[in-house]
């Protein structure tokens, strides 16, 4: 990418840029941006039927491409481009658009999957007591009671927001409502769906959960799965930087999911890193000493103690 050619169009919902690899013996100049891209002429026009707007990039000074806050995708038709070109599209065009013409379809274009942060529960408060780190114990995920379980895919780097809900470790996730712009307390205050965890603990996915763009242009994401182990463990963040102080199992518990913390903290955890959860929930202006609260159930709940399966610790 260092010896490539860029040019960037700004367009009605963000902006698109491409990476023209330059040939060895040419100019990085006004005559050699024109020959690349000329080069691209076929995907240029394939674009611009997509997106319903003529496109004239113009070249960029230095290699920024690999900066840019986009979508990103490898040209792999000859007839749209040369070999090693790269398209940067915004979240939002992509969005507008949808399904792109025939000659978009398929291997022309391979586009890299989106990495999406699984966000389980989110609290106002400390949600467990200062020793919990040290002594183990076990954080209720107050919407895993709700059957199905409604989680948020997060992108906090294309600022999406992708309500979806869960069947837990090992199941699928179900994307039946639509992606929305990922708010923030600046933005909209009084919003319950504010995502910006400034001032919450939360709990997130140790994994991220990759979702096929080619996939989500043909309309053809209903749903999607983590393999193996990868959706089995999570992460208890505090606010004021999203650092991970805590990691455990997600498991059952009454009637719903709880993240069970070890009793020997692993290397990943908070007590491990010298960090202290009543030290840090004090410096968040939200220290709570008590467990959470066990939320309402919609079946009877279990009384006995919960038995934890000895993998699970």
């Amino acid at each position: 990418m260092s010896k490539a050619l860029v040019f960037r169009q700004v367009t009605a919902l963000g902006e698109l840029r491409l990476a023209v690899p330059a040939l060895g013996a040419q100019p990085r100049d006004a005559l050699g941006a024109a020959l690349a891209l000329a080069s691209c002429e076929g995907l240029l026009h394939a674009l611009e039927a997509w997106l319903g707007c003529e496109l004239d990039p113009a070249p960029m000074e230095g290699d920024t491409a690999v900066s840019t806050e986009g979508v990103q995708a490898a040209v792999n038709a000859p007839a749209l481009a040369p070999a090693g070109t790269t398209l940067f599209m915004s979240w939002q065009e992509l969005q507008a658009h949808g399904q792109p013409p025939e000659c978009l379809r398929g291997d022309a274009l391979a586009w890299t999957a989106l990495q999406f942060e699984v966000e389980l529960a989110r609290y106002e408060q400390a949600p467990l007591p200062p020793d919990a780190l040290r002594a183990g114990g076990v954080l209720l995920l107050p919407e895993s009671f709700r059957a199905p379980w409604p989680v948020r895919l997060l992108h906090h780097g294309l600022g999406i927001d992708w309500p979806a809900t869960w069947c837990g470790p090992g199941g699928e996730f179900a994307l039946d409502a639509a992606p929305r712009a990922l708010l923030s307390r600046t933005d909209a205050p009084d919003s319950p769906d504010s995502s910006d965890a400034a001032r919450e603990w939360r709990v997130v996915l140790d994994a991220r959960l990759p979702i096929d763009v080619a996939r989500r242009l043909a309309g053809d994401v209903s749903a999607v799965q983590l393999a193996g182990e990868a959706g089995s463990h999570a992460l208890l963040l505090v606010p004021h930087g999203d650092l991970p102080i805590a990691r455990g199992r997600v498991a059952p518990a009454l009637q719903g999911a709880a993240l069970w913390l070890p009793l020997q903290p692993d290397p990943l955890s908070g007590a491990a890193l010298g960090l202290d959860l009543g030290a840090t929930a004090s410096a968040a202006n939200s220290v709570r000493t008590e467990p959470a609260e066990v939320p309402a159930s919609p079946a009877p709940v279990r009384t006995e103690p919960v038995e934890v399966p000895a993998s699970w610790t």
